[in-house]
């Protein structure tokens, strides 16, 4: 912490116990295995409209800023071999055909990244499945992460 200029500490200031005895190391002869996934973990949840009354529990301050949506998880993981799903429209058509009906949903996995927990789930992309006289068809939309992976547009 910075001192006032012109002012004189009382006592001696602390300073780090660990100071000086250099950084810790960590194993960097281990095989990464970033992006060269064979089959990836994914999560399905609806996303509803927030109906008005749970809308009203929440501060006037912070409505305007958030989403009245609601997440609704549908089932447990599902384990996808990654060249299933490397091309949007393989996406799409996996998604649809794993949930047979219409709705707005959004897929989650894990990233690499780390949080307090050892995990970091993340939002791959949102997928709108809609109806017509020939079946079911679905349209991806907020696909940005998916970018980032290898193992996408491989295919």
């Amino acid at each position: 912490m910075s001192r006032t200029f012109g002012a004189v500490d009382r006592h001696r200031r602390k300073t780090r116990s660990d100071k000086g005895s250099g950084k810790k190391r960590t194993n960097y002869n281990r095989i990464k295995r970033l992006g060269n996934k064979d089959s990836i973990k994914i999560w399905i949840a609806e996303i509803r409209p927030m109906n008005y009354e749970a809308y009203l529990r929440f501060h006037r301050n912070i409505r305007h800023k958030m989403k009245p949506e609601v997440y609704i998880p549908l089932r447990g993981s599902i384990q996808v071999p990654t060249n299933e799903i490397n091309t949007k429209d393989k996406f799409v058509d996996f998604v649809v055909n794993v949930l047979l009906r219409e709705g707005d949903f959004l897929v989650r996995s894990f990233s690499h990244g780390k949080n307090k927990y050892h995990v970091k789930p993340v939002k791959l992309c949102r997928i709108l499945i809609k109806s017509n006289e020939y079946g079911l068809y679905g349209r991806m939309t907020a696909d940005f992460r998916l970018f980032r992976y290898r193992w996408f547009y491989k295919g």
